[in-house]
């Protein structure tokens, strides 16, 4: 195609052609996901293109599992020269999924071009959410009516109390870092203004800070969100609420409520388990139902010294 080099098996090749015009459909769809991609992500989004002018990116479509991991439908990696990206999909997946991850491993290959000193961002484990759940984004970004990300939301909604800069993931759970996507989401969203994720990823790679310091997605967000005019404490604070009413997301009516703990009864503490208690930007909520029907409701927080957090006591 105009901006990519596709590379298949024989086999691929031979798959059902319904056009009859020599190319398998498989083969079409993939081609088709990367020029859409490519024109959402390059021309109207601004992100700078993964290869050089006059160069194509590499897309295999790997059936027998060569770059792929067993269950995996997309990596984007670099080639043996340091520096060119190349993305591998899994080709027998259905075509709505085969859009996505295109149009998902694709920014993986910008993220991986802006990263001009050649340092391995990917290899914090801040890095490697911050990758995916801007990917995820993009991926809705490019193909809002598959919706495919909603399988992945309750990964962060049932795992609040984790930190949005996380660098350590639920055990039990593979999706927090995709489902993460809901914050790229927000911050699009809540500004109305998709150029706010170009920030992130600029500042990202502005910051002084190592790709291994824990605070250097945060100093990326801090910043970008100060450039808007906005502090990040409040701005999280609209987040973790957006996230306790969904509805306020364009697509919030998809989207799962948050884990919530049951608040005390009359005249007793409920104390937050040490396994429940929020890292730096995570959130608790908790659930107060007023059953018997008192005209006011009061509620006393204790806290322990040294300890800062926000509260907000929000209507159901």
């Amino acid at each position: 195609t105009a901006h990519f080099q596709l590379e298949f098996s024989d086999l691929i090749k031979a798959q059902s052609d319904s056009d009859g015009d020599g190319i398998a459909d498989v083969i079409e769809t993939a081609a088709d996901a990367a020029e859409y991609s490519w024109q959402v992500e390059i021309d109207t989004l601004g992100f700078t293109s993964p290869v050089s002018d006059g160069s194509q990116l590499i897309i295999i479509l790997d059936d027998t599992n060569e770059y792929l991991t067993e269950g995996s439908v997309g990596i984007t990696s670099i080639l043996s020269d340091g520096v060119t990206p190349y993305i591998a999909i899994d080709p027998w997946v259905d075509a709505d999924l085969v859009d996505v991850t295109v149009a998902h491993e694709f920014f993986h290959a910008v993220q991986f071009k802006m990263d001009e000193s050649g340092s391995d961002f990917a290899g914090s484990y801040q890095g490697v959410a911050f990758a995916e759940a801007t990917a995820v984004w993009m991926e809705d970004k490019v193909y809002d009516a598959i919706d495919d990300y909603l399988g992945y939301v309750s990964g962060f909604l049932d795992y609040t109390d984790y930190s949005i800069f996380t660098s350590v993931t639920p055990a039990d759970n593979d999706y927090f870092i995709y489902g993460l996507a809901l914050w790229p989401k927000f911050l699009s969203e809540y500004y109305d203004d998709d150029s706010i994720i170009k920030s992130l990823w600029r500042e990202y790679f502005n910051s002084a800070l190592d790709f291994g310091n824990e605070y250097k997605v945060y100093e990326a967000a801090k910043a970008a969100v100060a450039a808007e005019g906005g502090s990040l404490d409040q701005v999280f604070q609209e987040f973790s609420i957006w996230n306790l009413s969904p509805i306020a997301y364009e697509e919030g009516y998809n989207y799962p409520d948050p884990f919530m703990d049951t608040g005390p009864t009359l005249d007793s503490y409920t104390t937050i388990a040490e396994s429940y208690v929020p890292t730096l930007y995570g959130t608790n909520y908790l659930y107060f139902e007023n059953a018997g029907g008192a005209d006011e409701f009061y509620f006393h927080i204790k806290k322990p010294n040294g300890v800062s957090f926000a509260v907000a006591l929000v209507g159901r």
